[in-house]
């Protein structure tokens, strides 16, 4: 299965959108997932997210909170072995994103665990389930 490295993606809430906006382009994903101090997922932002507020006059230092998402599309890592959940929620995400290539999963506590290939999800016939 393919996987990007998780802390390519990952970014905290008090860092500015430009911070943000340079991690988006050099990870390749099109989005950062914004944490908490704690390590725990408050939102997302996308590249489209990031561009629309920059038009609407947001200044680029200001914190990246301002402008998540706080209801991104993710899969939680119990939620592996329902292969309908799975796809159901990879579905949505490539609705939201057409070209999305990963998912991230989150652990118990709505930490980011993985980031798995949307491809490779769909294409399983069973879904594995991690110790």
């Amino acid at each position: 299965m393919k996987r990007k490295k998780l802390k390519e993606g990952i970014v905290l809430q008090r860092s500015s959108i430009k911070k943000v906006m340079q991690l988006i382009d050099h990870s390749g994903l099109r989005v950062a997932y914004i944490v908490d101090k704690n390590n725990k997922l408050i939102g997302a932002v996308s590249d489209s997210e990031i561009r629309k507020a920059i038009l609407k006059g947001r200044n680029i230092r200001e914190s990246v909170k301002k402008i998540l998402n706080s209801e991104p599309v993710v899969l939680r890592k119990k939620e592996l072995i329902n292969r309908v959940l799975v796809k159901k929620q990879v579905k949505k995400l490539w609705d939201r994103m057409p070209d999305s290539r990963y998912i991230l999963v989150l652990d118990e506590q709505d930490r980011p665990l993985e980031l798995m290939s949307c491809a490779d999800l769909i294409q399983q016939d069973s879904i594995y389930e991690k110790s």
